[in-house]
């Protein structure tokens, strides 16, 4: 019984240390944000992806205004996040692509499935 108290309370140490994958997502929204004229406003449907032990992405779509005329426009975004030891250490700048852009939507199908 002792062991069995001790691995439980081993097991809740190890994972209360661990981020949540939410808490990488919204990191990678409040990149996004950044880029934007109007980041108080975006709305945002993300994901994350993860690439063996130390990279991820996190990716989705974003809707937001590009200015005050009150038009909302809705674009697929990705940013590359670095994990170590289950730590957030360092991340990319956010792409923002453009629905005509061609090139960066084969990338993103391609990190972000």
């Amino acid at each position: 019984m002792k062991k069995l108290i001790i691995a439980v309370m081993c097991l809740f140490f190890i994972s209360a240390c661990k981020p949540e994958k939410n808490d990488f997502i919204k990191n990678g929204e409040n990149i996004v944000r950044e880029k934007l004229n109007n980041p108080d406003d975006a709305k945002f449907n993300a994901e994350y992806f993860k690439y063996g032990d130390n990279a991820a992405y996190v990716c989705g779509d974003v809707t937001y205004k590009k200015n005050n005329d009150g038009t909302s426009y809705r674009n697929k975004f990705y940013v590359y996040v670095e994990i170590i030891d289950g730590k957030l250490t360092s991340n990319g700048s956010a792409v923002v692509i453009k629905e005509d852009d061609k090139a960066f939507l084969e990338v993103y199908k391609t990190l972000c499935r």
